[in-house]
């Protein structure tokens, strides 16, 4: 019997599914372990996440209205130019036909796929809830602020904060930071429905992330610049020399209005604030967006570069990440990219049947 259920499974489905079972593991270890004490912040972070998820649908469903327009439009003058019917392009066989289609091509991937890839990031998601409230005692903030000066010589985040730039230039890199994991969300359904082993991949080199993440944000817990030294939301100490300097933060009229926005989003998270800052998640989403652009449509990059460059200049910029945290992100980033690789390479992506 086992044997006819079989399922046939890839090198890649093996990580996703894996990833997807380590992380829901991992959050019933952490609600029991805490004894769901905090449910608060844990019902926040569930609800972020589910706004998040609802963003990118409706905007997922937006773009396939407008793909569903347009290709009506076509359809129409397409059936004036050949002197036909425009019916005959809309008749309930065409439509029984596209059904069929959709249901034999379409809707086995986006199940196969896609949900456990979505499964592990909202468990993913949730976990940190919990990790964030267990490190907020174990912060090392002031370390990923040295290291900052000592590389650089200044505090970055006051540097660029302090340069007056055009509004439009500031609403550019707002756009492209808070959109950053939606379009890259679109590009992976892109790649589900057109370039399956491409988005295979991707989509593992997207859960290694997060899984080579983990340890860090683990052993080096750090809130943002913007939480622990601008608002210093839990009025910690800090050293004479980082008070003169953030003294000195004068950011303009916009950057003002963004961190407002930022801090009203927190304040609900009481003392759970994210511990999350090095490395850079933005920054691994980034470059696994630009990598896997090129190598599916070289022409996206005009497209994709802008806003990864915009989005990771907007990681120190508003004051959510210290210099730092790029260089660990982009090597994580190459880490999860070389994993899915190999995956690739060794497995060749060649379907493992898991028996009895």
């Amino acid at each position: 019997m086992l044997r006819k259920l079989c399922l046939k499974i890839t090198a890649a489905e093996l990580a996703i599914y894996g990833s997807a079972i380590f992380f829901t593991t991992l959050f019933w270890i952490l609600f029991y372990k805490n004894n769901n004490t905090e449910g608060n912040f844990v019902v926040y972070y569930a609800k972020l996440l589910i706004h998040s998820l609802i963003g990118g649908g409706e905007w997922f469903l937006i773009l396939l209205g407008f793909s569903v327009f347009l290709y009506l439009y076509a359809m129409f003058f397409l059936s004036l130019a050949r002197g036909i019917k425009p019916t005959i392009y809309f008749s309930r066989e065409r439509l029984r036909n596209f059904i069929v289609v959709t249901r034999a091509k379409y809707l086995p991937p986006l199940i196969r796929f896609a949900t456990p890839l979505v499964i592990s990031f909202v468990l993913f998601g949730l976990n940190l809830s919990y990790i964030n409230s267990l490190n907020a005692s174990n912060l090392r903030d002031e370390l990923l602020l040295s290291s900052d000066r000592a590389l650089t010589g200044l505090y970055p985040f006051i540097f660029l904060g302090n340069i007056h730039y055009p509004k439009w230039a500031v609403e550019a890199v707002d756009f492209s930071f808070g959109s950053l994991p939606l379009f890259f969300a679109v590009f992976l359904i892109y790649l589900l429905f057109t370039k399956k082993d491409l988005f295979l991949e991707a989509a593992t080199a997207f859960t290694m992330s997060l899984l080579v993440s983990l340890p860090f944000w683990i052993m080096i817990p750090a809130m943002s610049p913007h939480d622990r030294f601008i608002d210093n939301i839990y009025n910690l100490e800090i050293n004479s020399e980082t008070q003169k300097a953030i003294a000195t933060y004068q950011p303009q009229a916009e950057l003002r209005k963004f961190l407002e926005k930022i801090r009203e989003s927190k304040n609900r998270l009481g003392n759970n604030a994210p511990t999350t800052t090095f490395p850079s998640a933005h920054i691994e989403w980034a470059l696994l967006f630009a990598y896997y652009g090129f190598w599916s449509d070289k022409r996206l990059l005009f497209a994709i570069l802008p806003l990864a460059i915009l989005s990771s200049f907007g990681t120190i910029f508003f004051a959510q990440h210290y210099f730092v945290d790029i260089p660990a992100g982009v090597v994580i980033g190459a880490i999860a990219i070389t994993i899915a690789k190999l995956l690739r390479q060794l497995a060749g992506y060649k379907i493992v049947r898991l028996t009895d």
